[in-house]
């Protein structure tokens, strides 16, 4: 009796036993899919610069897996909107990314903190013509690839014979604007020019217009490093049956022929060190962003080496002259061989680089917005910091290099 008793205790034990394993091990896979779910945390908000291309599944969570089945839908103010490369519109936008059967939401900003490139000329005419400040302007482009609005700094009529400092504005929908000096001169009206507007409209009724003809004429020099330059003059005008010409334009271009690049490390460096003191305004901008973005995930600042930024800024130079954006420098070695060129030791080495962005705050964004740039911009293993920027032939480049 007792024997059969002891027998009825230790089955009792046993089905105690293996109810509380299986009442454990529901709790730990309760615990484990919490802990899949909190992983996947969509960013609160997002900002980028207009007319950037469109942000992957990816770029809007801290870490998502197998993210290929999402979709990416677009709201402003309750209604659908459709992007297909760019973002082209400035706004605040509703992102809704559907995954797995469940909606993450988030806030988009697409914003324009860029000011239009505008180019002026001088601007003559004779006593009591009128002007428009349109007039003064030779070309005016914006990154949303829209019309610059124009305008003057001093609403200011002149009329009297002379010279006249103008000032012009040219700003974009968003509000950035670029101003540029240049000149307005009047001229009184000869007796000669009298004589030829009295025979022009005498003549008027019989001289009739013939086409807009167009000539064309190219030019090229050496400018340095291999690297030619081509100026591209363009004369238009009407042609009239009398033969006459009239509102002739003359315009020119510049471009480069870089396909001969050939300027090592060593031939860049004097300018490299010029660029970068001139441009420290600008790094220490991009300086401030990157070690904000630490700061955000507790990482320790990043210090701003001027070595690592003298090679950072030859790397620009280089991408801009030889027109070959890539972390393969042109002559085909790797971006890391500027290390050992400008005799700088590290055991941990990255690179960032941009082309396009004219601001610390654009280029810092979109770096940040990119999965690969952002994770060197707070990777803790790096300490020390170079920043580069060039401007050339109308482009920015940009480079980050990091080292501990």
């Amino acid at each position: 009796m007792k024997k059969k008793r002891t027998i009825i205790v230790v089955i009792a034990i046993v089905i105690c036993i293996t109810i509380g394993s299986l009442i454990f091990i529901s709790q730990k896979n309760k615990k484990s899919n919490k802990k899949v779910e909190k992983q996947i945390k969509i960013k609160k908000e997002i900002i980028v610069p207009v007319m950037s291309e469109l942000l992957k599944v990816d770029d809007y969570f801290d870490k998502l897996e197998n993210s290929k089945s999402a979709k990416i839908i677009y709201y402003l103010d309750d209604s659908e909107v459709e992007f297909k490369e760019k973002y082209q519109e400035v706004g605040k936008y509703k992102v809704v990314i559907n995954f797995n059967g469940k909606n993450y939401t988030t806030t988009l900003k697409v914003v324009d903190t860029e000011a239009p490139v505008v180019e002026v000329k001088e601007l003559e005419i004779t006593k009591d013509s009128e002007y428009n400040a349109k007039d003064f302007i030779v070309s005016c482009s914006d990154n949303n690839e829209k019309e610059c609005l124009i305008s003057f700094k001093e609403e200011t009529a002149y009329k009297d014979v002379g010279t006249y400092d103008i000032t012009i504005v040219a700003k974009d929908e968003s509000g950035n604007a670029t101003e540029k000096q240049t000149k307005l001169i009047i001229k009184d009206k000869t007796q000669k020019d009298s004589k030829n507007n009295n025979k022009e409209k005498n003549t008027k009724n019989n001289v009739k217009f013939v086409k807009r003809e167009s000539e064309v004429s190219e030019k090229q020099s050496d400018f340095k490093y291999g690297i030619k330059a081509v100026v591209k003059t363009t004369k238009t005008y009407d042609l009239y049956s009398d033969g006459s010409k009239k509102n002739e334009k003359t315009t020119t271009k510049t471009t480069y022929d870089k396909s001969g690049y050939n300027a090592s490390t060593s031939d860049l460096k004097d300018e490299a060190s010029q660029v970068y003191a001139s441009n420290i305004s600008l790094i220490n901008g991009v300086l401030n962003y990157t070690n904000s973005y630490r700061d955000e995930v507790g990482v320790e600042k990043l210090d701003l080496d001027s070595d690592l930024s003298i090679a950072a800024t030859i790397r620009s130079m280089e991408m801009a002259y030889s027109g070959k954006f890539s972390h393969t420098r042109p002559n085909g070695t790797s971006c890391f061989t500027i290390f050992n060129e400008r005799g700088i030791s590290s055991s941990n080495m990255g690179e960032n680089i941009a082309m396009g962005q004219r601001s610390a705050e654009s280029v810092s964004t979109s770096w940040r917005n990119s999965l690969g740039h952002y994770e060197n911009m707070i990777d803790a293993n790096f300490k020390k910091i170079g920043i580069g920027v060039f401007k050339f032939d109308g482009s920015f480049y940009w480079t980050q290099i990091f080292s501990n």
